[in-house]
């Protein structure tokens, strides 16, 4: 009898082998986010090339049948080299080629994830080989596929929650490298590695099993695109979120891994599951979602709290689904022959399927059709692969059934479902079922226009973004993005904004600047600009605006001295493909691209950033720029505008500005002289003569902690202090500007400049000191008098 003590150390191994596989697209993820973009691009990218090597690895794993020690050792090696390999790219221009492509960028990724994702592919047929050898009257596939994903879940949250966290991208990098390196140095020198299989028989599966398969992989594949989009839309788009799903998709399989074979439970069985609980649980998506955000807002704001019931809210959603698909595998090897063969076999075929359906739903299905729609798709194909699983067999009774139900399930399901209250489920609680929701989509990617009777705001991606117009007025603080960068640019001849949005910010620079390059990476952006023309300006008939689809970072990589002035308006830092637009990398990039007179302007948010947050984004710019004026918006709105010289702010009247642009900011501030309105709203020449920067805290791609520093402020009332009126920082702001000579007209008008912006921002400093500005209710009056 052999002994025990071998096949203890292979699982041991088996389980450190998953912890790294599937930890590793966390890593890989924010790595090619920060590399080419568009996170769900990238995702699916990611996601196919690692199912699709995997299923070619698994597929020839019988070949190299005595490497996977060092197997092991290349998929460390290769981890450890990738964070310097990636280095070397960042800064060449090819990079904004790729970027500006969404086949290229899938392109790349597989390219970059080839040599790791085959050889992880061989490792759960391999441990299945050896440990059958050591075992082999006992069925080891079963086990290792359970261990092996036990492993991989054990690891995404830690991954992502510590190890990123504490040690940055890199080192964690190093820290997974060194788990496979060690992998596979026992397996040599503990003598783990069988000579040669085991003399058995291959089982052959049916051509039906493998259609069936390919079916059901491809529904499961196109769910789970699904679910990631769906997790981004209702948790907010935080990078985190990718952890948390995939964590959920693994929980599943590692679930369903485990307790299909103890049931007993069949193949087909599991195929119908999948399409059943499909339509039952997304026929109450509305009120879950709904008691989602009831219970996230009366949580205490605590990261583990908020991280568990996230947890609990996408486990809903995904956990059952994702549970039938992981007993199939199980289920269809009940019996072993040449284990390395079979589930290398199958484990191929579900790999291609997997790929296929992240694609297309990426690619097309997004696009395409209506989420209802598409889920009914879903488990429509699960429906076709359970008649094709049952192959000449008769449809039982309890079958007939079983398919019954399912089909019922989906249309409830398809009846009860709102998709417009999917692209706005962040915050659709608040909005009255009665108005108007436009959704543009461009690829994996949505942007929502919200029509209600007094204002209009849009959202993307299920975020909250920003508003077109209230009352009938545009977004001044939006108009104001635009103008103030040109006020310190020396000559107004090219300028780029990062971002698109509304286009309200664009438009207005584009009125401005001879030439102005826009980059958006959001495709639906770019098809909703017509529809709000009458905010910005006309931006796409534009002659002087070029729109370019890509990412902002690698559009300006290898630009030298070539813009006048680049404004960044993406999303808050939080948001999964804004955070690089934040980093110190990001700025010295921009440095570059500036000419040496050139400016560089960019928002920032209490509300969105927290004070914490806005200190890191000083610390950073502080490494790269010198001077850097301070403006005011509204309530905790700001706007920095840098430089590496001395930055001197020319009147509004000297700008050659579009006639348009001056009658907006007219309506906006009636009565008022505009030179006056800027003048007023600059707090700060140079802030950094009063900020002392911390070293340490400084947010790069290496080490994302604006990320990190999460803030409910959709939820929950705001109160972290303003950091550029808090005492603890001495800014020594004075919005009365009580140290100044004005007089007491010229401080009534300054007032009325805050009145306009912010009604808050009016009431704390200037509403005593002027009474008659203070809008009076028709109620008051009448019990005045």
């Amino acid at each position: 009898m052999k002994s025990e003590r071998p096949t203890r150390t292979l699982f041991v191994l088996c389980l450190l082998s998953g912890s790294c596989a599937l930890a590793y697209e966390v890593l890989y993820m924010r790595l090619l986010t920060s590399l080419m973009g568009d996170m769900f691009y990238v995702h699916a990218a990611l996601l196919s090339t690692f199912l699709l090597g995997i299923g070619i690895g698994a597929l020839i794993a019988h070949r190299v049948f005595r490497k996977l020690a060092h197997l092991e050792i290349l998929t460390g090696l290769y981890a450890m080299s990738i964070p310097f390999f990636a280095e070397l790219l960042v800064d060449l221009p090819l990079i904004n080629t790729i970027s500006q492509s969404s086949n290229l960028t899938i392109f790349v990724t597989a390219l970059l994830l080839l040599i790791p994702s085959l050889c992880i592919g061989a490792s759960i047929p391999l441990f299945s080989a050896y440990i059958k050898e050591q075992t082999p009257d006992r069925l080891s596939f079963r086990r290792v596929y359970q261990v092996y994903n036990l492993g991989a879940l054990s690891s995404i949250l830690i991954v992502e929650f510590f190890l990123v966290r504490a040690i940055g991208l890199q080192a964690s990098f190093f820290v997974l490298g060194g788990i496979n390196v060690f992998n596979g140095i026992v397996l040599l020198f503990k003598s783990l590695t069988p000579d040669h299989p085991l003399n058995q028989a291959r089982h052959r599966f049916s051509k039906n099993i493998f259609l069936a398969l390919f079916l059901a992989s491809t529904a499961s594949a196109i769910f789970q695109m699904f679910f990631l989009n769906l997790c981004s839309h209702i948790l907010y788009p935080h990078r985190e979120n990718f952890a948390i799903g995939l964590f959920v998709i693994l929980l599943g399989i590692f679930l369903g891994s485990w307790i299909v074979p103890k049931l007993k439970i069949r193949f087909e069985t599991c195929i119908v599951g999948m399409s059943l609980s499909l339509g039952l649980i997304f026929s109450t998506f509305s009120f879950t979602t709904e008691l989602h955000h009831a219970i996230f807002k009366s949580l205490p704001d605590v990261m583990w709290v908020d991280v568990g019931e996230k947890l609990l809210t996408s486990s809903f959603f995904g956990l059952i689904p994702m549970f039938f698909f992981g007993g199939l595998l199980p289920a269809i090897l009940s019996r072993e022959g040449k284990v390395e063969e079979e589930a290398g076999s199958l484990l191929f075929v579900s790999g291609l399927a997997n790929a296929f359906g992240y694609l297309l739903y990426v690619l097309f299905l997004h696009e395409l059709l209506p989420n209802p729609i598409l889920l009914y798709g879903v488990g429509i194909l699960g429906i076709l692969a359970f008649v094709v699983g049952l192959g000449k067999s008769k449809l039982k009774p309890k079958h007939a059934v079983a398919l019954v139900l399912s089909l019922l399930s989906l249309l409830l399901m398809h009846q009860q479902w709102n998709d417009n209250f999917f692209y706005v489920s962040a915050r659709a609680h608040r909005i009255e079922r009665d108005i108007p929701v436009r959704t543009f989509k461009g690829g994996p990617n949505s942007a929502t226009l919200v029509d209600a009777p007094r204002s209009s705001y849009v959202t993307f991606n299920g975020h909250i973004s920003i508003n077109v117009h209230e009352k009938g007025k545009i977004n001044t603080p939006e108009v104001l993005v635009g103008i103030i960068p040109a006020l310190f640019s020396p000559s107004q001849k090219k300028a780029a904004v990062i971002g698109l949005g509304t286009g309200i910010t664009a438009g207005t620079v584009s009125r401005i600047f001879n030439q102005t390059d826009v980059i958006e990476i959001n495709e639906a952006f770019l098809q909703m600009l017509p529809v709000l023309s009458y905010a910005n300006f006309n931006l796409n008939k534009n002659p002087n605006a070029k729109l370019h689809y890509g990412d902002g970072r690698s559009y300006i990589t290898g630009k030298q001295d070539y813009y006048d002035a680049i404004i960044n308006t993406p999303p808050p830092p939080s948001y999964y493909s804004a955070s690089k637009l934040y980093s110190v990398d990001y700025y010295k990039k921009i440095v570059k691209a500036l000419k040496p007179e050139g400016v560089f302007g960019t928002w920032i948010s209490l509300s969105e950033m927290s004070s914490k947050g806005m200190e890191v984004i000083l610390n950073g710019l502080h490494r790269h720029f010198s001077t850097c004026a301070l403006h005011f918006l509204s309530s905790a709105y700001y706007m920095l505008t840098c430089g590496n010289h001395s930055l001197e702010e020319k009147p509004f009247h000297e700008l050659s500005i579009d006639p348009m642009v001056v009658k907006t900011l007219e309506k906006a501030f009636p009565g008022l002289v505009l030179d006056e309105v800027f003048s007023d709203i600059k707090l700060i020449d140079n802030i950094f003569d009063r900020f002392t920067p911390v070293e340490h805290d400084i947010h790069s791609d290496n080490y994302p902690i604006l990320e990190f520093m999460r803030t409910k402020f959709l939820y929950k009332k705001f109160q972290d202090a303003d950091i550029f009126l808090s005492p603890r920082y001495d800014f020594q702001i004075d919005p009365l500007r009580q140290h100044e000579t004005y007089g007491q007209d010229r401080k009534r008008r300054m007032a009325k400049v805050y009145r306009i912006l912010d009604r808050n921002y009016f009431k704390k400093f200037f509403a005593k000191k002027f009474p008659e500005l203070t809008p009076v209710s028709p109620f008051k009056n009448i019990l005045k008098h």
